[in-house]
């Protein structure tokens, strides 16, 4: 997170403030965000002013960390804009990306339940602007409008069946259905139809889908151009372009049946 300290030079400084200001949120907008939430869309309005006004801006720089592996945090967060990945990484040091979090998705509702360190690490792909609540806030509003609970925990069951299923493609699915996989889930969420096939409007290189994949960077390039060659997925402006979606969805079909 960006935080104003002695050694940097007075254009840092300046440099800093004009970030914040460019993109600190009003009380009005912070209000908005809440009510829109399917967590807190229950609140009534003093109760979206009361949780609105402990909210805390935070700017997470690229490649910064909004939380480790083994962090003690006492906040849930929404995420306003910009690109937050997940991720696992072994004693090795091997990364695996679990997924990445993008504009206007709620998350940390671990804190709610139980007091236990971060098993995940959340680092920002790209300049992110991030709001935190603390969750005694969060957790006197729960008492008096238990629909919050409820909602959390439908969004919680989702997850946990997502994670479920890629821990499946993990353990039993090949490479190659783990990478077309990972693909058709980018689709749903990023995925622009134009006339050349569907587009994925997230910038990510191999590197990012050998963490996706928990494959070498090698054995990826290695599937992409096998792909690129028999015109399934190819490059579009610095983006992958899928131009032939029923021959990706075939990579997977034999392994996990038609999940998408």
């Amino acid at each position: 997170m960006l935080e104003i300290n002695a050694s940097m030079s007075e254009d840092t400084v300046l440099y800093f403030i004009k970030q914040v200001l460019k993109n600190k949120l009003t009380t009005q907008e912070i209000q908005a965000l809440v009510k829109e939430s399917h967590w807190f869309n229950c609140l009534d309005d003093a109760s979206v002013s009361y949780l609105s006004k402990h909210a805390q801006q935070k700017i997470v720089k690229k490649k910064s960390y909004l939380y480790s592996i083994g962090d003690y945090t006492n906040e849930i967060y929404c995420l306003v804009n910009g690109r937050i990945r997940i991720t696992m990484t072994s004693s090795e040091g091997q990364v695996f990306a679990v997924t990445d979090l993008d504009k206007q998705v709620w998350f940390g509702e671990a804190s709610l339940v139980h007091d236990k360190h971060r098993l995940l690490d959340a680092v920002a792909k790209e300049d992110s602007l991030v709001l935190s609540f603390p969750k005694s806030i969060v957790q006197d509003l729960c008492e008096k409008f238990p629909q919050i609970y409820k909602q959390i925990f439908k969004v919680n069951v989702m997850r946990t069946r997502g994670l479920y299923e890629l821990l499946g493609g993990m353990l039993f699915y090949p490479l190659r259905a783990r990478l077309a996989g990972r693909l058709l889930e980018l689709i749903k969420d990023h995925g622009d139809h134009i006339n050349e096939g569907i587009l994925l409007d997230v910038k990510l290189n191999q590197n990012d889908f050998a963490r996706f994949s928990m494959g070498s960077r090698q054995s990826v390039n290695k599937i992409f151009r096998e792909w690129y060659n028999a015109d399934i997925v190819v490059m579009h402006k610095q983006k992958y372009l899928i131009k032939d979606l029923k021959a990706l969805r075939s990579e997977l079909f034999g392994y996990t049946g038609d999940l998408f």
